[in-house]
């Protein structure tokens, strides 16, 4: 039953999610988090996690929350459950591409969900920043984690006067993470 809860989770945030794995986030948040699958400290722990691996985030994510409740077999059948409604969607529009590509109503519709995928984004940066600037600190009472502000404004400064590749980040990352927790 499990597996089949797994598959129906990620086959609903495939099939909404348009903008990639970071507009996945909230739907996911409401269906794991909200729904006691997992708490929200291991929410955002996933999704450091997936961000810091290669590949897409939205398979990262699937196959570690998969694996998390459901061992192997749930890592695959949440990736595959992430994969269908994109497999569909794309089988239909190469299918039927030539006589949609000049269609005013199709051009309208993408129009109009392109600003809810920076929605989507948007919430996800808010989400992730509001818990990483006040995560499991916040709750022994602390309003912000000093320590994560710092580290956060010295590695957007560092990013936007050194323009340092992305990878130097995630390894300073960690080895704040591990110097401070």
């Amino acid at each position: 039953m499990i597996y089949l809860k797994l598959y129906a989770i990620f086959f609903t945030t495939g099939l909404f999610t348009f903008g990639g794995g970071l507009a996945s986030l909230p739907i996911l948040q409401d269906f794991l988090v909200e729904g006691g699958w997992i708490s929200q400290h291991e929410f955002v722990d996933m999704i450091a996690v997936s961000q810091s691996t290669p590949g897409p985030i939205g398979i990262n994510l699937a196959s570690y929350i998969g694996y998390t409740v459901g061992s192997f077999p749930g890592a695959i059948i949440a990736s595959v459950g992430l994969l269908t409604p994109a497999y569909i969607i794309s089988i239909i529009i190469i299918r039927s591409i030539t006589s949609y590509s000049e269609n005013r109503y199709v051009d309208a519709v993408m129009k109009r969900i392109r600003p809810a995928v920076i929605g989507l984004i948007g919430a996800a940066v808010f989400f992730i920043a509001s818990n990483a600037l006040a995560g499991p600190i916040a709750e022994s009472g602390d309003i912000l984690n000093l320590r994560c502000l710092i580290l956060f404004a010295l590695f957007a400064l560092l990013r936007f006067f050194r323009k340092l590749h992305p990878a130097v980040f995630i390894i300073l990352g960690a080895m704040a993470g591990i110097a401070f927790l």
